[in-house]
């Protein structure tokens, strides 16, 4: 009998769920699972393959062993009983909390904790220039991820996630109690490594990205030619299928090797921290993004469970509006879906900078999300205004917002970013007055269109309309209805 390395000492289960153990061992092996006087059991089927569910336990933060017996016996040592959440995306997920150097002080000083518990895998091949025949054999058996659960203290916070810790440590402060991170970010990668293959190739479009990888023309990554270059002979392809090595960023790896190795490991829900590799193509991120969220959701068999994510702050890339704006129609377009709007964060003094030192704002509104929405049900507490829909009579436009209670400059500064456009599609500067739960432009175009704010890569000053609880509105490009 064999356990995945996900199921182990230290490990924090799920509580008020039926929680998923399994493992493989000998076909018809019979197998029993005791955790908390309650004893379940069943037989290994002919793929070797086996699992149970132990009855739903209440939230405990006292180390209790898991028994697993078989032909062997196994003992998981110190399992806690709370939240678990799966944490991941590209490298600002994955970005340490040593990596945010001073700004993850105030972290570090209440890391020793722990009721906070990380199953904290991480890639152990970087995407460098060349790969060697070292790392080329660790590439050609899969070998993506390494680590596994460790408890939150002043030695192995600083590797841990600074997104996720912050997050961990705001659940645990509000719930009281233990909180496990299963972790497998990967910096630097696209969407469709985090989604199945049988997925993708459903799809003509997302297909593509799979036979023509890393060839691609929606979504590139010449990276990949560079780290084989050893590999390659002169004039060779790399031909998807067929060559024998695999790489961190290509399609439906991260699945493979990540989110599919803890399937069905029973969660609570997923935050997620990508999109800054496939903001060069906002359209076919729209595509694949949903997917990826119905794709888990479709694995895990846990049903719709709630994923929330960031919108990408401000960084002076061309096409990050678009991007945004995208990100923020999917809020709406799957039940229990949360973002994070970071609009307001970003390194000022570095305008291309990607990887903002501070996460605490961004672990924090991601947190907030989770407890108003799954603990407390009262999503209007936890989400900035939303743009609903724009109405014009004559010259002046009317604009609507969801979670509009208390519309406001957060800060008390004056309210920027505002545009109107004719149809010439021309935008210019409008003057925004609030009124009760709704926001009135005016300008001088006589017959507006259409109307966007913080329409920029990255606009300054920082974006400040919000509502009453101090969350700040997505920006938004929508037409005006008559």
């Amino acid at each position: 009998m064999k356990l995945p390395e996900v199921i182990a000492d230290h490990m924090v289960i799920q509580r008020n769920k039926p929680v998923n153990i399994f493992g493989t061992a000998n076909p018809g092996e019979k197998i029993s699972v005791n955790f908390a006087g309650k004893t379940v059991a069943t037989t290994t089927a002919k793929d070797g393959k086996w699992i149970v569910q132990l009855p739903a336990q209440k939230a405990s933060a006292t180390g209790r062993p898991i028994t697993i017996k078989g032909e062997n016996t196994i003992t998981i040592k110190d399992v806690l009983v709370g939240e678990v959440w799966h944490a991941n995306g590209q490298s600002n997920m994955a970005w340490t909390l040593k990596q945010c150097g001073g700004a993850g002080q105030p972290v570090l000083a209440k890391s020793n904790n722990a009721q906070i518990r990380f199953y904290n895998r991480q890639r152990i091949i970087s995407p460098k220039p060349v790969y060697n025949e070292k790392q080329l054999e660790i590439l050609k058996n899969k070998a993506i991820y390494a680590g596994g659960w460790e408890i939150s203290a002043q030695q192995t916070a600083p590797k841990f996630s600074a997104v996720a810790l912050i997050f961990a440590q705001k659940m645990h402060e509000e719930l009281k109690v233990p909180i496990g991170i299963l972790h497998t970010a990967a910096g630097g990668s696209p969407t469709e490594a985090f989604i199945s293959n049988e997925t993708l190739m459903a799809n003509k479009r997302t297909a593509a990205l799979v036979k023509n990888w890393p060839y691609s023309k929606e979504c590139s990554t010449p990276q990949a030619a560079k780290n084989f270059k050893n590999a390659l002979k002169p004039g060779e392809k790399i031909v998807f299928g067929k060559f024998p090595y695999h790489h961190p960023w290509e399609p439906s790896i991260l699945f493979d090797m990540g989110v599919k190795s803890l399937m069905p490991y029973t969660i609570n829900g997923a935050i997620w921290y990508q999109g800054e590799t496939n903001q060069k193509n906002p359209d076919l991120h729209n595509l694949l993004f949903p997917m990826m969220v119905r794709d888990w959701r479709k694995h895990w068999g846990l049903g719709d469970f709630p994923v929330y994510y960031v919108q990408l702050p401000s960084v002076n890339r061309p096409t990050w509006p678009e991007f945004r704006d995208g990100q923020r129609k999917f809020v709406t377009a799957e039940p229990n879906i949360g973002m994070a709007v970071t609009i307001d964060t970003a390194d000022v003094r570095r305008k291309t900078n990607v990887h903002p030192a501070d996460k605490v704002e961004v672990g924090n509104r991601l947190a907030y999300l989770a407890l108003e929405n799954v603990f407390k049900g009262n999503k209007v507490l936890a989400t900035g205004p939303l743009v609903k829909e724009a109405t014009a009579k004559g010259s002046e436009v009317t604009v609507h917002f969801d979670y509009a209670e208390g519309l406001q400059a957060v800060g008390n500064k004056p309210l920027e970013h505002f545009e109107l456009a004719g149809a010439d599609g021309a935008y210019v500067k409008a003057t925004p007055t609030i009124k009760g739960s709704t926001l009135v432009l005016t300008s001088s175009v006589k017959a507006p269109k259409s109307v966007r704010y913080a329409w920029n890569p990255f606009p300054m000053p920082r974006p400040n309309f919000g509502n009453k609880h101090g969350h700040i509105a997505s920006p938004f490009e929508i037409n005006i209805s008559k």
